[in-house]
């Protein structure tokens, strides 16, 4: 009987039977992406319009803002949004004695003859006034809008005689008006223009 077990043990030993299946992937180990990798073309010192879009009859339109991005990156898969950093951007309405807003930015997107998008330690100059925001977002006008600029994030506005922090701003520059939402902060009066 021993001799009988032995033997069949060398039988199935030295028998070759079907190989083992494979073994299945561990669901914990990561997997290597298959997805093809979008390219970028990339460009540097790049300007960006924004217009105004109501349609007239007339006089050709200056822009409404004009951003120029030290570098900027854009998909080839058909995006309509356009990545750029260092942005520096000129705002104005569109009357003769409106007056220029100057943004900084680390970064921005922007969306052809609909808005930009600015963020990263980005600052704004209004003549005297000093504006410091998280981000910034610029939309143009439309016939149903009017075009503005617009953070949701806290803002600190300074200049000589005044220091405001607020929870929110809108910017119309065609308008020449700031409204805030949630301010506080100091004007000493006799110290502002009119």
């Amino acid at each position: 009987m021993k001799r009988l077990l032995t033997t069949i043990m060398l039988c199935a030993a030295g028998c070759g039977g079907p190989e083992a299946p494979p073994a299945a992937p561990d669901p914990a180990a990561p997997q290597e992406a298959t997805a093809p990798q979008e390219e970028l073309i990339t460009m540097k010192g790049t300007e960006f319009y924004l217009y105004d879009m109501r349609p007239e009859s007339g006089a050709v339109k200056k822009p409404l803002a004009v951003i120029r991005a030290d570098e900027l990156a854009v998909g080839t898969g058909g995006e309509t949004s356009i990545s750029f950093k260092g942005a520096h951007a000129v705002l104005r309405g569109q009357a003769a004695d409106a007056e220029e807003i100057i943004l900084d930015a680390a970064e921005g997107s922007y969306e052809e003859n609909q808005r930009a998008y600015l963020k990263g330690g980005v600052r704004a100059q209004v003549a005297d006034m000093t504006l410091q925001l998280e981000d910034m977002e610029v939309t143009t006008v439309t016939p149903d809008s009017p075009g503005m600029a617009f953070t949701e994030h806290p803002v600190t506005i300074t200049a000589p005689g005044m220091e405001l922090r607020a929870e929110n701003l809108r910017l119309y520059p065609d308008e020449k008006k700031m409204e805030l939402s949630q301010c506080s902060g100091f004007i000493e009066f006799g110290r502002l223009q009119p």
